[in-house]
């Protein structure tokens, strides 16, 4: 029963991840459009940072309501690591790389409630990162210089645990 529902855990963050990276590497213009802010237009929630993806405004925050920031190791070894600082900084290392400078944040709403899906076991949410490195901050997916990309990252509160790629592990 864990096996199976650790592999529909694993396949939910391969289509989710999957879906966002179609979504920020898609060429063609979207049909959607921004609007500029007028006077009296709806504000941006304190603490919440918008960035720019092919012209498509998105919304990030630090806050989701979980002790969200600090080390996520892969099976409790030193590396690979992902680690989440509160000021929106950290350190993203992928198998067999150097540790990489890099900005973060979960995506939300203009408001910053925090955008995420209700599981059985907790929420998945996106969490937004660009890379800060000596590579002129490469994106590692698109290799496009200061792109934003995107990974899964679920909240599992039936064990008190915050998975990053789903094998990036955090206890709270």
């Amino acid at each position: 029963m864990k096996t199976e529902n650790l592999m529909i855990i694993v396949l939910s963050l391969f289509i989710t991840s999957t879906q966002a990276q179609k979504k920020t590497n898609l060429n063609s213009p979207k049909k959607t459009t921004t609007v500029a802010a007028k006077p009296g237009a709806a504000k941006l929630g304190k603490n919440v940072q918008e960035i720019k993806i092919k012209n498509e405004a998105y919304f990030l925050t630090k806050e989701i309501g979980y002790p969200i920031t600090g080390d996520y190791l892969f099976e409790s070894k030193k590396d690979p690591i992902v680690q989440l600082n509160s000021d929106g900084t950290g350190l993203f290392q992928n198998h067999q790389m150097s540790r990489t400078p890099m900005v973060w944040g979960i995506e939300c709403d203009m408001d910053g409630t925090p955008k995420k899906i209700k599981a059985d076991w907790g929420f998945m949410y996106n969490l937004w990162y660009q890379i800060k490195a000596k590579h002129k901050g490469a994106s590692w997916e698109s290799g496009e210089i200061d792109a934003w990309d995107v990974v899964s990252f679920s909240v599992h509160t039936d064990e008190n645990k915050i998975y990053i790629l789903g094998e990036r592990i955090k206890t709270y």
